[in-house]
């Protein structure tokens, strides 16, 4: 997977929320890389592997090389802090349709951020999803929404910790099917299709334009106007 390959599936959606995409081949956590970035763009941050990939709790994600999808979207925008509670469950629920929509996978959502499937043996998990905010004190506002997915794809029961081997599980694992990079950036996007529709909601009417009334950060909102 590469950042073209995300570009041009992205583009087929048609978003009116723009994303500055980044791919790195290595990462320490794709969450670290999107809260350090300075710019005012939005982020979709995607690596092959993280080396430090973080969960809920300070507990780590493990994130093999080239065996799963694991990104960040930063949306910049001020919402309302009674609404961080939804965030989690907003992202888990776009990973739960865009996985059953593309790979026939049915997972269920494990309150608040965790996607798990039921085999014979009890339920595995194949998803996390961390969630942070940055808030901006002077309006009491949350000034920055941080959602990493980590989402388990062609892992084998050995690229999993021991202590999490009888817990863990991936897509191939389930299906017995090899994905390839077509299908990671693929992924990718419908989560963040999904994502961004349902978080508009949220977003101040400035995000908002005349294209579906999907969000839209005001300065591309105005370039896009000048577009037409």
């Amino acid at each position: 997977m590469n950042k073209q390959e995300i570009e041009a599936c992205l583009k087929e959606k048609n978003l009116n929320l723009e994303y500055k995409i980044i791919y790195k081949a290595s990462v320490d956590s794709t969450n670290n890389f999107a809260k350090k970035y300075k710019g005012g763009e939005n982020l979709l941050v995607a690596a092959g592997e993280q080396t430090a990939g973080r969960g809920t709790y300070g507990k780590t994600f493990a994130s093999p090389k080239n065996k799963g999808v694991y990104f960040t979207l930063k949306i910049n925008s001020d919402i309302n802090i009674n609404d961080a509670a939804s965030l989690p469950v907003t992202a888990a629920v776009s990973v739960r349709e865009a996985v059953g929509k593309l790979f026939g996978v049915k997972l269920e959502i494990k309150p608040p951020n965790d996607l798990i499937y039921e085999t014979d043996g009890g339920f595995v998990k194949l998803c996390g999803i961390l969630t942070e905010t940055v808030i901006n004190h002077e309006n009491n506002l949350i000034s920055s929404v941080i959602v990493g997915i980590g989402l388990n794809i062609n892992g084998e029961t050995a690229d999993f910790p021991d202590d999490i081997k009888n817990i863990a599980s991936s897509l191939k694992i389930i299906t017995g099917k090899k994905y390839d990079s077509h299908d990671f950036a693929n992924i990718i996007c419908e989560i963040t299709s999904g994502f961004t529709h349902r978080i508009s909601r949220l977003l101040p009417p400035a995000y908002h334009n005349s294209r579906g009334g999907f969000p839209c950060p005001a300065a591309n909102c105005a370039k896009n106007k000048n577009k037409k």
